[in-house]
């Protein structure tokens, strides 16, 4: 029997398929794509058919013809091509780390540009989920611990940097969905998310798709419809996308078709009207288009919901054991496990309650013993994280103490300084004072000085005058004499 895949892991980009409601051969349009090319004379008329070729073929030539394209585009210098198809194969091939780095470095040698940033954060989200979500527990363990530390370190502020961190932390932690953990660092990436510009489509798209999944696995029906209905509204700006740049060949119809089943799914979430509306829906897709149509002949889940939700367990049943293989199930059908068991006991089939159960209670097991060691290991991280904080803050509030004593000292000293200035401006003021006093005292002693000089030379000159004059009366006393004499002596004689 065949496998009943329940999750699908598809980016609602990536998948070609052809048109809804066109019919053609696809041989036969492959083939006329292929001699354009060979009679294309140039690498920018190479575009347009590799392009077509990419899109119509579904094989493992898919992958050389994407890789063709990536190295004509960039011989064409149209980066816009370049960018695109290198987003394409990052998804083709998301558990290949190798091509994932080699893709990076491509990416990364064109000029910087808001389609360049968009298609390096989005190989390194692929990359995440490469080393992270798929890894052995061990591995997760180890990288949990290392990457929580660097998110609780110093933020970084560029927001893609920031959503590539938050979203490898929610890869180590994809298996527990449920947890309060995960779904804090869930929203705070969902936040970045939407502070993302409208051109981010493709950013927008990976995370969309990765929290449904996870929603859908965790049975949290709203929050999965959520971000499902976004998904939807993603596909639609791709669409208009495609058709600007006349990739008739691309249709997201087969995405519509894996949310639709999804949506199903979580048919608990819906309204009645809803189920039919999304039951309708997937039914014309599986009828228009051929990949949803073999993907529904393999596993005709949209129609197992559906009347799972209508309560049709013979219907349900009848369908699970066409398509389910119990010696071939995994942890991720448990729930399809859980349904086929509702079903067989609805309907009173023991014989099948006898096959599932054993499987049930082993695959029950298997599954509580992993997720027991991995929640033990996240929570052992995060008690080591838990205590290198407390042991941090402790530092933080002794170097804080330490700031304090220092801060202390030295307020004391500069107060002890500022106190001695205080006391030197004082004695300085007051000398300047003093002086100014004494300056001014000097200033009326040498007025007073200057005074008496003055009155000392009016009076030496006074004295001089009075000298001379003296002289000169006494010269005047003597010459009077000396005439006297004179006259006075003649006659005697």
């Amino acid at each position: 029997m065949k496998h009943l895949f329940l999750v699908i892991s598809f980016l609602v980009f990536l998948t070609p398929s052809l048109t809804a409601n066109v019919k053609f051969d696809r041989e036969a349009e492959t083939e006329r794509q292929r001699s354009i090319l060979a009679n294309a004379h140039s690498a920018a008329d190479s575009l347009a058919p590799l392009f077509n070729l990419y899109d119509l073929i579904v094989t493992a030539d898919r992958n050389e013809i994407g890789f063709q394209l990536m190295h004509t585009a960039r011989r064409a210098k149209n980066t816009t091509v370049a960018l695109d198809i290198i987003r394409n194969l990052a998804n083709n091939n998301m558990r290949n780390d190798s091509i994932l780095t080699e893709l990076l470095a491509e990416a990364k040698d064109y000029p910087e540009s808001a389609d360049r940033r968009e298609t390096v954060t989005f190989i390194k989200l692929m990359r995440n989920n490469a080393l992270f979500k798929y890894s052995s527990p061990e591995v997760k363990t180890e990288s949990l611990h290392s990457l929580l530390e660097r998110l609780d370190g110093t933020p970084s502020n560029n927001i893609y940097d920031r959503i590539v961190m938050l979203h490898a932390v929610c890869a180590t932690l994809a298996n527990f969905p449920e947890d309060d953990t995960f779904r804090g660092y869930v929203d705070q990436l969902n936040e970045l998310v939407e502070q993302l510009p409208p051109s981010d489509i493709f950013l927008k798209n990976f995370f969309y798709v990765n929290a449904a999944i996870s929603y859908t696995c965790s049975m949290e029906y709203q929050r999965a419809i959520y971000y499902d209905q976004k998904l939807l509204q993603v596909i639609d700006k791709l669409e208009e996308r495609n058709r600007q740049n006349k990739r008739k060949f691309k249709s997201y119809d087969p995405n519509r078709y894996i949310i639709y089943t999804r949506m199903l799914e979580n048919a608990d979430g819906l309204t009645p009207s809803e189920v039919e509306e999304f039951y309708r829906k997937a039914m014309d897709i599986v009828k228009n288009d051929p990949r949803a149509a073999h993907t529904y002949a393999k596993s005709p889940t949209p129609t197992i919901y559906y009347n799972y939700y209508h309560r049709n367990y013979a219907k349900v049943l009848e369908l699970l054991k066409e398509y389910l293989d119990l010696d071939h199930l995994t942890y991720r059908q448990l729930s399809t496990l859980k349904m086929l068991i509702e079903s067989a006991r609805a309907t009173g089939d023991n014989k099948m309650l006898l096959e599932a159960y054993p499987h049930y209670v082993d695959m029950l097991r298997e599954y509580i013993s992993a997720r027991s060691n991995e929640k033990h290991n996240v929570l052992q991280v995060v008690y080591d994280l838990n205590q290198m904080k407390a042991e941090n803050i402790r530092l933080e509030k002794e170097r804080q103490a330490q700031i304090r004593d220092s801060w202390r000292k030295r307020m004391a000293a500069l107060i002890v300084a500022l106190v001695a200035l205080l006391v030197f401006v004082v004695i300085l003021y007051r000398a300047r004072r003093k002086a100014q006093k004494l300056a001014e005292s000097l200033e009326i002693s040498n007025k007073d000085l200057e005074a008496q000089k003055r009155n000392l030379l009016d009076a030496q000159h006074q004295t001089a005058k009075a000298r001379d004059q003296a002289v000169r009366a006494d010269q005047l006393k003597t010459d009077f004499i000396n005439n006297m004499s004179h006259e006075v002596k003649a006659p005697l004689q």
